[in-house]
């Protein structure tokens, strides 16, 4: 048996049988071979010039008409090794819930605000001056303003240039709230006092429902 292993070997001769026993397995066959005795020396694993036996001897020994000896324990078979057992797969994570979309918040609606009034929705505001009166030390102008339209909204200036004083400018602002009508007494510094003409600007600033005016002219004293 040339397989590379180890196994166990015995011969065993009895008065009526010869035995061959390999690996705790027997073969018996019935045969009377009478007694062995010679001076020859003992060779084991070959005969001189004759048989030879090729392979490896271990633990060999002889036993003379003593009992048999104990069959020895057959060789273990070689046992295949063991197969190593894929790791199981680690179960999938659950997949994570969706977030929940937050609630959009609404702004609440800002409060309607309404719109000015186009100056071309309003009504030309009616302006007029009425009439110029020189004092001594003052102006007195008086005029007329469209209906509803407020005298506070009014601006007058007088501008006089001169040679000595240069530029001399003087306003005020008439009175008359919404009757209609409007008064403005310009107090005349010292160094336009006794001048005779001036150049008049008259200003309505507008307001919801009129629109802006300006007149210009000059005041002649005759």
């Amino acid at each position: 048996m040339d397989d590379g292993a180890w196994h166990t070997v015995q011969c065993v001769k009895t008065a009526s049988a010869i035995k061959l026993v390999v690996d705790g397995r027997s073969f018996s066959q019935a045969a009377r071979v009478g007694s062995i005795a010679n001076s020859a020396a003992v060779v084991i694993g070959a005969r001189p010039e004759s048989e030879f036996f090729r392979g490896s001897l271990d633990e060999a020994s002889i036993d003379i008409g003593g009992a048999a000896p104990p069959q020895p324990a057959p060789a273990p078979s070689p046992q295949p090794a063991p197969q190593p057992v894929p790791d199981r797969a680690p179960s999938p994570a659950p997949a994570p819930s969706p977030a929940a979309e937050p609630t959009p918040i609404t702004a609440p609606a800002a409060p309607a605000v309404a719109p000015p009034v186009a100056a071309s929705a309003a009504a030309a505001t009616l302006l007029r001056v009425s009439s110029t009166t020189f004092g001594r030390a003052r102006l007195v102008l008086r005029g007329r303003l469209g209906a509803d339209a407020s005298a506070d909204r009014l601006r007058v200036t007088l501008t006089r240039r001169t040679r000595h004083h240069g530029t001399i400018r003087v306003t005020s602002r008439p009175i008359g709230g919404r009757s209609g009508t409007w008064r403005s007494v310009p107090v005349l510094p010292r160094a336009a006092r006794g001048l005779r003409s001036f150049t008049v600007s008259v200003r309505y600033l507008g307001e919801t429902g009129h629109r802006p005016a300006t007149l210009g002219f000059t005041a002649v004293h005759r």
